[in-house]
């Protein structure tokens, strides 16, 4: 039964870095910058690394794209993603 339970993490964990990679490609290309991967593991803060409200737009319409998903309307405010890690979670939940 635990080398069920651990296997089960190793997929999850898995999942969680196929999303997070994913969603570094397109902040690539919102940014224009090839080392925001990179910036990602000093500071997560999506502002410091030059996302505005327009990028923000963009970004946004590239996950939906991206993933096959729509973001709800009411949380549609960089306010609420201001951090990497808040905008991974936010596609996990809603992409499960």
């Amino acid at each position: 039964m635990v080398g069920n339970i651990n296997h089960m993490k190793s997929v999850e964990e898995d999942i969680s870095m196929e999303v997070r990679e994913r969603i570094t490609e397109i902040l690539v290309s919102v940014l224009g910058r090839s080392d925001v991967a990179k910036d990602l593991e000093k500071n997560d803060n999506l502002t410091k690394l030059g996302i505005n409200s327009m990028s923000f737009v963009k970004l946004i319409v590239m996950l939906e794209l991206e993933f096959g998903l729509e973001f709800d309307d009411e949380i549609l405010d960089i306010g609420r993603f201001q951090k990497f890690s808040q905008l991974c979670s936010y596609i996990e939940e809603i992409h499960k």
